[in-house]
């Protein structure tokens, strides 16, 4: 693979083990080209000044020849096809054989001109000094091998027409993956297949080049890659950008000159700090000279909502907005464009840009509820957002697992509610201060990102009520949720008490955050508490309410309206739709179309969510997905434009904590800045291209981002009876992510042992695996507990199989992987829709048997519940049985707490069979009040244990 860094040079074509196979031509056709007009003038402006002559006219065609695509079973037509640029065919024709790529003069001179494709040809012989080796050429032809260094080669120094270019490594190496295609380095001959070789036909006309040409066109080289660069990294992408001539050079003479009111000196020092922490170079902030200089201005006539244009030159870099959001903006972009690594001088291509946002809401969802969330690592993801132009964090601080938001008048709501004990005795949470609060919102505010907070109610609320009983209409006592899912547990819309809790809540929120949005949530009440209130259904009756969906939209209603006495506006979850909403709150759709039809229809304002949930898996969710994903394409938007603020995405964290909090996010999150700034671009492969540009930033700031396309790691967990082994598959969605593992259940470190793509186990353990990369711990690590079983790897036939989404291997049940305590989706509970389980085990021969032992899970919230009843059975020949055991278990439907349940039998004395059925008895259809009411249970075991 051809790597420079996070660099990978060219369009890529997925291989096995998820090898990329790159094609150095394309970067050729995709990046050189459409750049050799504006290098030629460059370095016309510097031969003028030089006196010295460019080269002649010149005709015939280029030819490239591929030596490793044919290796791996691709060729250039292929490649050709692959690359996607616009009339790129009209330009090329390759050889039958498809070794050979010639680019025609004609086509290319039609399209960037004459002397585009004239310097083109002497640019490469210039540089790879092919007039000196002509007489050594045979046939008119002319040859030379420039090696393509891997990443190991950084260290290699640069040669050109044997004269060393010291130095050259950081400025034309680091980051400048174009420049690798003419280096050559001694040092890197072991690494030196792939090889590209350039082949010059030679025709009449052909003039040769000067040799002290040469080096004037290596001096206009990193002005060549810097203007590509200025073109091709930027996200999101511009509306407008047009490349200029020259250059602006920034050095620490350079001032930033910009208006004397408090918040452009803000933004002049925030780019000074910026350019100092990206490059090194110290600027000052002071008047305008007529030395180079930054100046940051506002200009009314600048058109648009958070808009800005930019303007590089030679001489000064300008940045107008029509108020301080664009300018802030327009110094985003201008960081973007510097060249990356440190130095005294660095060149900005010319350009100008004008810009400007589609839509007024770019966001993305925080929720530190489930997994609280450091202050450090929250301020990180503004810088973030804040770079690629995101302008709202949406701050999800309280739910059913913690509060974290300290109320001063209600401090048990931080003390009690903003904790939680795990099953395994360890507790977890945290909360935020109120100054913690007013730093990350002051923090936000400098960097052009609006916070706004959600409280949810009247659903998600049992850690408030962990604190505060009495805020429930049952007022029972209650821990802080430890499992995921929807809790009954709701604040009682029938006592007053409630309201002013909810308002003195509302009280210290909105003094600590200044944005004019709170999020309220609104979202899955369960309102069975409210159908068993007496003071409940009293308010039923005095608002003349129809039912308890009549009675959410009176609650949600109330505190509207407290809001608005504050100058807030609400903002929900679509469910607040539901029995009727106030047009003026502003809605966030998360179930599709038909509720944003809804809430447009009713005249709210809305932003779009669905379609962006980053807690989904990368590979189910990917970058590219995202990208293509346009939010508002429904028919329900048409002739509503005007109420469509944006959209966000949402990373709820019941199985993202700080460790892969990044990956989930990054880059796919890139994708959604460019999606909701500038819609109108399409070229996902331009895209691409600009991402990678930005990836040796992150890794510069540390961010821990994931794969593009893939999960981090999926594991999968298999038994051989044969060789009675258990095997782990680890596929990693990075070649570098090193995984570490345990197996006496403790915590994988650093130090602890590695394996790649396999680990084989032959006896039991309980085996944790966590994922490292550049020894840092990527991701919580995974378990997987084995056991002993006598039934392990038998035989086992099913009366009725189990849900395919739910089937698992033909061994799922006697494999002696234990499943999750917490999740029937682990891939390790096998689980059967609205059917009862049947399945029978053929031991094979006459076995004693001690005991018998199966697990069972309910998840109501997710329509899994435990069995009615469960049976054991033997039998000697499979046609004669006799019951051992048959355990009735009360079901709690309603109940939605994540639960195990064990149903075990014991022998007085030894049993011996041959054959071992065991039944369970599926619930049935999930009784009234429950939210999938009518529709089918599920039932989950993980495995049949026969000791």
């Amino acid at each position: 693979m051809i790597e420079v860094g996070r660099f990978v040079m060219a369009n890529g074509f997925t291989l096995q083990r998820q090898r990329l196979v790159q094609d150095p031509h394309g970067i050729l056709l995709t990046m050189v080209v459409p750049q050799l007009l504006a290098l030629q003038r460059s370095v016309a402006e510097a031969a003028r000044e030089s006196s010295l002559a460019l080269p002649g006219k010149r005709t015939g065609s280029w030819v490239f020849r591929s030596e490793y695509l044919l290796d791996d079973g691709l060729d250039l037509r292929e490649a050709i096809e692959r690359i996607g640029v616009p009339g790129l065919r009209a330009l090329v024709e390759v050889d039958q054989q498809g070794t050979q790529l010639h680019i025609h003069d004609s086509p290319l001179c039609a399209q960037y001109g004459h002397s585009g494709c004239s310097f083109f040809g002497g640019f490469l012989e210039g540089l790879l000094g092919l007039p000196s080796r002509r007489a050594a050429c045979r046939s008119s032809r002319c040859v030379a091998a420039a090696t393509v260094p891997t990443r190991a080669c950084w260290n290699c120094r640069i040669e050109w027409l044997g004269v060393t270019a010291k130095g050259a490594e950081q400025t034309l190496l680091a980051n400048r993956p174009t420049a690798l295609l003419y280096s050559s380095g001694r040092g890197c001959l072991n690494y030196s297949k792939p090889r590209l070789s350039i082949v010059r036909t030679h025709s009449r006309g052909t003039s040769a080049v000067p040799r002290h040409l040469v080096a004037l066109m290596l001096l206009a080289f990193p002005l060549f890659v810097q203007r590509a660069h200025a073109q091709a990294a930027v996200i999101p992408q511009p509306n407008r950008i047009e490349a200029g001539h020259g250059s602006f050079a920034l050095n620490r003479n350079v001032r930033i000159v910009a208006p004397a009111d408090r918040r452009a000196q803000e933004i002049a020092a925030f780019l000074r700090d910026g350019i100092r922490e990206d490059s090194g170079i110290a600027l000052r902030i002071g008047a305008a000279t007529r030395q180079p200089h930054i100046e940051l201005r506002i200009d009314p006539t600048v058109q648009g909502e958070e808009a800005y244009r930019l303007t590089v030159a030679p001489q000064r870099v300008e940045i107008v907005a029509t108020d301080d959001r664009g300018l802030f903006w327009g110094v985003q972009t201008l960081r973007q464009l510097l060249p990356t690594g440190h130095g005294r001088t660095l060149s900005i291509p010319a350009v100008r840009i004008d810009d400007a946002p589609r839509y007024p809401w770019r966001g993305v969802m925080l929720d530190a509820a489930r997994h609280f969330i450091p202050v450090a690592l929250v301020k990180q993801q503004i810088d973030l957002l804040s770079r690629y132009k995101l302008n709202v964090l949406h701050w999800h601080l309280t739910d059913d697992q913690g509060w974290r938001i300290a109320i001063r008048k209600y401090p048990k709501l931080t003390s009690v509610g903003a904790w939680r004990t795990e099953a395994g005795g360890s507790r977890s949470g945290g909360f935020y201060t109120r100054q913690d609060i007013r730093d990350v919102v002051e923090y936000a505010r400098q960097r052009n990102v609006m916070i706004v907070p959600e409280i949810e109610m009247p659903g998600h609320a049992s850690a408030a009520v962990a604190a505060y009983p009495s805020l429930s209409c049952p007022k029972q006592p209650i821990a802080v949720p430890t499992t995921w899912g929807v809790f009954t547990d709701i604040y009682c819309a029938g006592d007053e008490a409630t309201f002013a809790f909810l308002h003195d809540v509302l009280d210290e929120v909105a003094e600590l955050f200044p944005a004019p949005y709170i999020h309220i949530g609104g979202d899955e009440v369960p309102k069975q508490q409210w159908a068993q209130s007496a003071s409940s259904q009293q308010r039923m009756r005095d608002e003349h309410l129809a039912n308890v969906d009549g009675l959410q939209s009176w609650f949600v209603q109330r505190i509207q309206r407290d809001l608005e006495a504050r100058g807030k506006t609400l903002v929900g979850w679509d469910e607040i739709l539901e029995g009727g909403a106030d047009r003026n709150a502003v809605v966030e759709m998360w179930r599709g179309d038909a509720e944003a039809a809804k809430a447009l229809a009713n005249g709210n304002r809305l932003i779009v969510a669905g379609p962006f949930y980053l807690d989904t898996p990368i590979e189910d969710l990917t970058t590219q997905d995202i990208y293509r994903t346009n939010p508002f394409a429904s028919p329900a938007f048409a002739g509503h434009q005007d109420q469509v603020l944006g959209a966000e995405a949402p990373l709820w964290s019941e199985y993202v904590t700080p460790r892969n909090l990044e990956a989930m996010l990054y880059p796919r999150v890139l994708a959604l800045a460019e999606r909701l700034w500038n819609p109108d671009v399409h070229d996902y492969a331009d895209f691409q291209r600009r991402l990678r540009a930005q990836y040796p930033w992150l890794d510069a700031q540390h961010i821990a981002y994931g794969p593009e396309d893939r999960d981090l790691v999926d594991y999968k967990l298999e038994f051989n009876a044969p060789h009675h082994r258990w095997r782990v598959r680890a596929a990693r969605g990075f070649d570098d992510i090193e995984l570490h593992y345990t197996v006496d259940g403790s915590e994988p470190t650093a130090q602890s042992p590695t394996f790649g793509d396999v680990l084989d186990r032959y006896t039991p353990a309980t085996l944790k695996i966590a994922p490292f990369r550049h020894g840092v711990p990527y991701l919580a690590s995974r378990s997987f507990r084995t056991v002993d079983n006598k039934a392990l790897g038998k035989p086992v036939t099913y009366l009725t199989a189990p849900d395919p989404h739910y089937a698992g291997t033909a061994t799922q049940l006697v494999d002696g992987v234990i499943g999750s305590d917490v999740e029937y989706n682990d891939g390790l509970w096998a689980g059967w829709r609205g059917n009862d389980l049947t399945a029978t085990i053929d031991l094979e021969h006459p076995t004693p048997i001690h005991a018998i032992q199966m697990r069972f899970l309910q998840q109501s919230g997710s329509w899994a519940l435990f069995p009615r009843q469960v049976a054991f059975a033997v039998s000697d020949d499979g046609k004669t049985w006799r019951t051992l055991q048959s355990t009735p278990i009360a079901v709690e439907p309603m109940d939605l707490r994540v639960m195990i349940r064990t149903v075990r039998f014991d022998a007085t004395a030894p049993v011996t069979a041959r054959y071992l059925r065991v039944t369970a008895q599926n619930y049935g259809l999930l009784p009234p009040g429950h939210e999938g009411a009518g529709k089918p249970a599920f039932l989950f075991t993980d495995e049949i244990l026969v000791r």
